[in-house]
């Protein structure tokens, strides 16, 4: 699974909030009984401020969207790099899950992509998060 969430442009306050989605996200993959899902995180590798060129991000996360069984698209901010994995993901086939803060606007253009859609989530918390995406998983696997 391709976990893409912005990195870029972010406040202190919305880089905590997002690191702490990811890892729930990450946690409730990690957690599912019905399939072994590895988790692939930019964040991780390719991160702002990492030794990475461009062009090395570029074909690093290239290869591991389109290669990728699921994208996991998380909306808590304007961001270039998520549209463009998004896009990349659907070209390749690839089904995605976008989740996104009850107050986060949502591009039409990024929801109008023409991608199989596993689901939705519009969550409140952290809580609710892990409680919507652990109902969901389940079917996906």
């Amino acid at each position: 699974m391709y976990l893409a969430s912005p990195l870029t442009n972010q406040t202190v306050r919305v880089r905590r909030q997002n690191k702490r989605v990811r890892q729930a996200v990450i946690e409730e993959f990690q957690r599912c009984r019905n399939a072994f899902f590895e988790v692939y995180d930019p964040a991780d590798y390719t991160q702002p401020g990492s030794s990475h060129s461009p062009k090395e991000v570029y074909r690093i996360d290239y290869r591991n969207t389109i290669t990728s069984d699921l994208i996991f698209l998380h909306i808590n901010s304007p961001s270039i790099g998520l549209g463009i994995e998004a896009q990349l993901a659907c070209d390749a086939g690839i089904p995605r899950i976008i989740a996104y803060p009850k107050s986060q606007p949502v591009s039409r253009m990024l929801m109008g992509i023409p991608a199989l859609d596993l689901g939705f989530i519009d969550y409140s918390d952290i809580r609710d998060l892990h409680s919507q995406l652990s109902s969901i998983l389940p079917q996906i696997a």
